[in-house]
C-alpha cells in the first residue's frame, strides 16, 4: 500500500487561445451588456468624493460576533451587510434585515450603489448554485438566477447596478442577468469562442462594464464586452526567484503569436505562465485607467499596468508569509495613490507598507477603504465590532521623509543590528538550536534591508525555552484512504515552545518593540516518530513564525515620528 505515515492521535491528515494586441488603448462606448442600447450606462449613486462616518465626526460602530459574515461593497458603496443586516456606513444606523441565512462561505456581493445584495444558496465550492438576489431598501428577494448541473459561480459580480455577471472554472463563459427583467440577455464567451475556465482573481470588470481583463493561454489581455474580442496583451512580468530578486542573468524569451497577424515583439520572463496561474485578485482603478494585480508566484508581487498594456510596477510584497493565498485581496484608493492589500496600506509613491492590521493565519481581512482618508474594519483577534480607523496620512509621509532623508534612527534599511538569545529548558543540542532561530532571524532581517552584526547600538534580545505538552497514542495509517489508522500501542510526548522578543536600544529605558512566539510540534508525521522529530516539527514551526513577524522597517529617533509601518493590533 505504499509508504506508511505514522502520526500521533486526533489529527486527520487530508484550450489555448491568443489575446490581440494592440496599440491604442480601451475607450469609451454605450452600454456592453445590450446589443441596441437605449440609455447610457448609469452613474455610481455615491461619489468617492463623498465622506464616510467619521469623516462626517460620526462614531461608526457596526457590532460583530466572533464568527459573523461581512460582505464589503466596491469603493463608495453606501451599506455593508453583516449576519443579513443591512447597515449603512454614513452613520452606522440598521437599515434593514434580510431573510437570508448569511454565512461566510457563500458567495455574498453588494452592487455599487448598495441597493442589491446577490447571496449564493450553496457555499462556494458547490456546483448548481442558485444566487439569490435581493433589495437592501425593502429587505425583499426580487429574483434568484437558477443554479445549473455542472456549472460553478466562481465570480459573481453587479455592474452598472442593473447586471449581474456570473461564471465558473466549469465554464468559459460569463452570464449577463438583466435581473429587475428576470432574464439572461447576453452570454460572453471570454477572449474568443474557447475563452480560458473563469477562475476567481483570474478576471476583472472594469467599473462601467465596457471591458474586461482575463487571463488565458499564458497571457493576460483586455477585451471588449460587447464582441470578447481582445484589445491589448499586457506587458508579461519580469522573473523573480523565491527571495522576490530579480536574476541579474535571467535569459528573456520574445513570445511568438499564434495568430501571424501579430508581432508584438513582447520580452517575457520564462515563468509569466505561471504568475498568471497564480494570480489570486484582480482589479481595475477608479478610473479604468490602470489594472492591478496581485500574484503569489514565486512568492507575493503586486502587478499595475496603464491602459496600453504596459507594466509600470512588478515588485515583491513585502506581506506577513503567514497570508493563506486564497485570502489575498486588492482594493484601490480613490485617488490612485495605492492600495489596501490583503490588509494592508500600500503607498505607490514610495513602493511600502505603511500601515498593517493585525491578523492569525487563515483568517478574513475584513478591512475595507471607505474614502481616501478612512477604513472600515475589525481590528484584532477578538474585535466585537467594525468601526472606522482615520489614516494617518500626514504623519505618515512625514516619516517616509525622514527615511528617504535618512534621519537618524534606532532602526532603519541598510542598517545593523545585534542578536541575544537567553535558552532554557532545551530539548536538545544548544548549538544547533541558536543556529536554526539566528538563520530565521538574517531571512526575515533581509526583507527590510537589515543585517547581523555583533556590537550593535540596537539589539533584538531573544528569550526562548521549551516545555513538554499532551502525551498521546501513535496511530498508522497504511494509505490516505486509512483515516483512522491501527493503534501500534506506542505514545509520544509533544513539545513546545515560546520565545519573547525584543527590541532593545542602547539609551532607552524601554523596549521599543515586543512580540511574542508560540510553536508546538506537529500531529502527523511521514517519517518516524520519536523524540528527535517531534522537536525538530516544533523547531520548524517556530522558525515559520519567526518569518511573519511584524518587525518595525523604520524607527525613528524623533519622538514626533511614527515608526513604520504602522500596525493596528
Amino acid at each position: 500500500m505504499g509508504r506508511s505515515k505514522r502520526r500521533l492521535a486526533l489529527v486527520w491528515a487530508a484550450a489555448v487561445v491568443v489575446l490581440v494586441s494592440a496599440p491604442s488603448c480601451w475607450s469609451q462606448e454605450d452600454d456592453p451588456f445590450k446589443a441596441n442600447p437605449t440609455a447610457k450606462p448609469l452613474k455610481e449613486a455615491f461619489g468617492s468624493d463623498e465622506g464616510f462616518g467619521a469623516a462626517a465626526g460620526g462614531d461608526l460602530r457596526i457590532p460583530l460576533q466572533s464568527n459573523s459574515a461581512i460582505a464589503f461593497g466596491p469603493l463608495g458603496c453606501p451599506v455593508v451587510v453583516v449576519d443579513g443586516k443591512v447597515w449603512g456606513v454614513k452613520d452606522g444606523r440598521l437599515l434593514q434585515t434580510l431573510d437570508v441565512e448569511h454565512r461566510d462561505n457563500h458567495t455574498a456581493v453588494l452592487s455599487d450603489d448598495g441597493k442589491w445584495f446577490a447571496y449564493g444558496r450553496e457555499s462556494n465550492n458547490s456546483e448548481n448554485n442558485p444566487i439569490a438576489i435581493f433589495s437592501t431598501e425593502t429587505g425583499e428577494e426580487v429574483f434568484e438566477v437558477p443554479g445549473q448541473v455542472g456549472r460553478y459561480t466562481d465570480f459573481v459580480a453587479f455592474s452598472l447596478n442593473k447586471y449581474l455577471l456570473l461564471g465558473g472554472r466549469s465554464s468559459t463563459d460569463i452570464q449577463v442577468w438583466d435581473f429587475q427583467a428576470g432574464k439572461m440577455i447576453k452570454l460572453i464567451e471570454t477572449a474568443g469562442n474557447a475563452g480560458p475556465k473563469i477562475e476567481k482573481g483570474k478576471i476583472a470588470f472594469t467599473t462601467d462594464g465596457k471591458y474586461y481583463a482575463v487571463t488565458s493561454g499564458g497571457e493576460l489581455g483586455v477585451c471588449k464586452t460587447t464582441t470578447g474580442k481582445p484589445v491589448v496583451i499586457m506587458s508579461p512580468p519580469s522573473q523573480m526567484d523565491r527571495n522576490g530578486e530579480r536574476p541579474a542573468a535571467a535569459v528573456a524569451t520574445t513570445i511568438r503569436p499564434r495568430n501571424p497577424r501579430l508581432r508584438t515583439g513582447i520580452q517575457s520572463g520564462t515563468d509569466s505562465t505561471f504568475v498568471y496561474a497564480w494570480l489570486q485578485a484582480m482589479k481595475f482603478s477608479p478610473d479604468n485607467k490602470e489594472l492591478a494585480a496581485i500574484s503569489t508566484h514565486p512568492v507575493p508581487r503586486l502587478m499595475c499596468w496603464d491602459n496600453r498594456g504596459k507594466i509600470i510596477m512588478d515588485d515583491k510584497l513585502d506581506l506577513p508569509p503567514g497570508i493563506a493565498f486564497w485570502n489575498h485581496s486588492i482594493q484601490w484608493l480613490p485617488d490612485n495613490s495605492g492600495w489596501l492589500v490583503t490588509g494592508h496600506l500600500y503607498d505607490r509613491s514610495t513602493r511600502r507598507i505603511v500601515l498593517g492590521f493585525r491578523s492569525e493565519f487563515g483568517s478574513k481581512n475584513h478591512v475595507w477603504v471607505m474614502d481616501k482618508d478612512h477604513l472600515l474594519g475589525a481590528y484584532g483577534r477578538n474585535a466585537g465590532a467594525l468601526e472606522v480607523i482615520q489614516i494617518p496620512w500626514s504623519d505618515i509621509h512625514n516619516s517616509l521623509k525622514a527615511l528617504a532623508d535618512k534621519a537618524p534612527a534606532h532602526l532603519a534599511p541598510g542598517q545593523a543590528v545585534s542578536l541575544q538569545m537567553q535558552l532554557t529548558g532545551l530539548g536538545g543540542d544548544q548549538a544547533e538550536t541558536m543556529r536554526l532561530i539566528t538563520e530565521a532571524f538574517i531571512r526575515r532581517l533581509e526583507r527590510d534591508g537589515l543585517t547581523l552584526a555583533s556590537g550593535q547600538k540596537t539589539v533584538f534580545r531573544v528569550r526562548f525555552s521549551e516545555a513538554a505538552g499532551d502525551t498521546l497514542p501513535i496511530y498508522e495509517r497504511q494509505s490516505p484512504f486509512d483515516f483512522r489508522g491501527h493503534d501500534t500501542g506506542r505514545t509520544a510526548t509533544e513539545r513546545k515552545g515560546n520565545m519573547v522578543l525584543e527590541m532593545i536600544v542602547e539609551g532607552e529605558p524601554q523596549p521599543l518593540w515586543r512580540d511574542t512566539i508560540s510553536a508546538s510540534s506537529s500531529r502527523s508525521f511521514r517519517e518516524d516518530i520519536n523524540d528527535s522529530t517531534i522537536r525538530q516539527s516544533m523547531l520548524d514551526s517556530l522558525t515559520y513564525r519567526i518569518g511573519e513577524l511584524n518587525i518595525p522597517y523604520f524607527i525613528p529617533k524623533s519622538p514626533d515620528l511614527y515608526a513604520l509601518p504602522i500596525v493596528v493590533e
